[in-house]
């Protein structure tokens, strides 16, 4: 657009595709003295001094045209507010079934033992998976006097993570036979209770260790909604299969620790924040492409 002022009435109406000359001289004269222009309405009544400058946005038709370039395509300005939309409202109306999965975690402290064959000693410790919530289950097993075990539980594949002077180890934990890895929140009717967290259990709950939360109340909970608690920790002395060798805990100490239920992001809302990025950088690009052409022209 500043290359047709500059260049001459030939070549504004050359970049405006005028139909003929007479138009083309027409508009030059609009844009430079502020008059009418046949079939371009003006957008503002009051015209430019006389003798202004062609090359400022003085001209309405000037500023209307800057201002239709600096917005994005409509397809792509669409296509942001759906989306964005989309991410707030629908996860909301979404059955349980539909919904992201939740990340589970239990992190605690003092335990001392050895990974693959590399030891460590008062280490801290972090045990996390996601798992689906709609497949946690609530198991009451009857155990005479003096009560019965309410268990809620769900399956999952954690990851084990234990710090200690600086470095960490890290490595998936496995099942073994029957006996597997499962989330577990439950009461007893002896001993420290409730508890939750991770145990390495059989499908009837015995035998079974655990790494999580004990002894505080509050800890019950069905593991299907955000959760979150501290209290003393355990990680409960056995060997346990792991993808980096046995891992064997030694000892341990009921240390601080904390359990967290958290929600996962799922397609959808990352769909949601990638498109109104793209729309977003897309404007930021055409407002830059839209200045620098009227910087040059003032200069």
């Amino acid at each position: 657009m500043c290359h047709a002022l500059v260049n001459g009435d030939q070549a504004l109406g050359s970049a405006l595709d005028l139909p003929d000359q007479n138009h083309r001289h027409s508009l030059a004269a609009a844009i430079k003295w502020g008059t009418d222009l046949p079939g371009f309405p003006r957008r503002s009544t009051t015209a430019p001094p006389l003798g202004g400058d062609a090359r400022t946005s003085h001209s309405p038709y000037l500023v209307r045209l800057s201002h239709i370039s600096v917005m994005p395509p409509k397809p792509l300005r669409c296509l942001g507010c759906v989306a964005v939309g989309l991410t707030l409202t629908l996860p909301l109306l979404l059955p349980p079934a539909a919904r992201a999965l939740l990340f589970y975690s239990a992190a605690g402290s003092s335990i001392s033992g050895s990974l693959g064959g590399v030891d460590f000693t008062d280490a801290s410790w972090l045990v996390s998976g996601t798992a689906d919530e709609t497949q946690s289950r609530n198991t009451i097993i009857p155990i005479g006097p003096p009560g019965s075990l309410n268990l809620w539980s769900l399956p999952v594949s954690p990851r084990v993570t234990i710090t200690a002077a600086g470095s960490s180890l890290e490595a998936e934990l496995l099942p073994d036979g029957d006996l597997s890895w499962i989330v577990l929140s439950g009461t007893f009717p002896i001993g420290p209770t409730p508890k939750i967290g991770f145990v390495y259990t059989t499908a009837s709950f015995f035998p079974e260790t655990a790494a999580g939360l004990f002894g505080v109340p509050g800890l019950f909970t069905t593991l299907q909604v955000p959760f979150a608690a501290s209290g003393p920790s355990a990680f409960e002395v056995n060997t346990y299969p792991t993808t980096a060798g046995p891992l064997v805990i030694s000892s341990f100490n009921s240390g601080a620790g904390v359990f967290r239920i958290q929600p996962v992001p799922g397609p959808l809302p990352l769909f949601g924040l990638a498109a109104a990025g793209a729309w977003s950088r897309r404007l930021r690009r055409s407002i830059k492409a839209t200045r620098r052409p009227a910087e040059s022209c003032r200069r």
